[in-house]
């Protein structure tokens, strides 16, 4: 069971996590805090000497936040700590599940390897060729002419090759402003796609085109895969 800690915060420490700017908290540890716990942080504004308003001992701001104990530090290393407090790293519970959530290109390894096998997987030649097909058929859609396409593929060619890591990150950094530019949401489309594709029927689908896929070229098979 998951132990919360409700803890009053000072408004510059509080405005500092919500920033971003502080993901830890330094506590009297007298609570026993331990990993995974929540702490229920919420904003308080201590008294002022000069508020007489506030002569009751301060008061909460109704700001709250809750964060999740990722680390900590206590003061068995010695002098470089106060004895009796701890660090405890923080984070939202959305930051950690995100964190921890395999990754888009995990995810599409096993529907790879059901749709196609190793084999097929580890071919960059007609990896290259279905990424290509793919990516042409998005600017497609969103108004590039065959002639342009023609243009670009010559001047390409014509270029200096790339370094592979380099052109990955070119790809995702156009993708995105492509995305932008034409009010599409490149993770939320890839996330659409990717449940399509799980289906069993258009996994059937996409394996008998590929069979019908003329041997050695960069076209690929006859039929839908809609």
């Amino acid at each position: 069971m998951v132990t919360e800690h409700e803890l009053k915060t000072w408004p510059e420490y509080f405005q500092a996590i919500v920033e971003g700017r502080k993901p830890f908290e330094y506590r009297l540890n007298d609570r026993d805090f331990k990993v995974g716990d929540v702490l229920h942080l919420r904003e308080w504004v201590p008294p002022a000497e000069d508020d007489e308003l506030d002569a009751r001992g301060g008061h909460y701001t109704g700001r709250e936040l809750r964060q999740v104990v990722t680390y900590i530090l206590d003061d068995r290393l010695g002098p470089t700590m106060r004895q009796g407090f701890v660090v405890m790293g923080i984070a939202s519970g959305e930051a950690i599940l995100a964190a921890a959530a395999p990754s888009f290109q995990a995810r599409v390894l096993p529907w790879m390897l059901e749709c196609f096998g190793e084999a097929i997987l580890a071919d960059g030649v007609e990896r290259n060729y279905r990424f290509l097909e793919e990516s042409l058929e998005l600017v497609q859609a969103t108004g590039l002419t065959r002639n342009e396409a023609h243009e670009l593929v010559e001047y390409t060619f014509n270029r200096d090759v790339g370094d592979p890591h380099q052109e990955v990150g070119g790809v995702m950094v156009c993708l995105a402003a492509l995305c932008i530019c034409h009010g599409l949401d490149m993770h939320a489309d890839g996330e659409t796609e990717l449940l399509r594709i799980l289906r069993p029927e258009i996994i059937e689908k996409i394996r008998a085109k590929q069979a019908t896929k003329p041997r050695y070229s960069p076209l690929p098979g006859y039929g839908s895969t809609s």
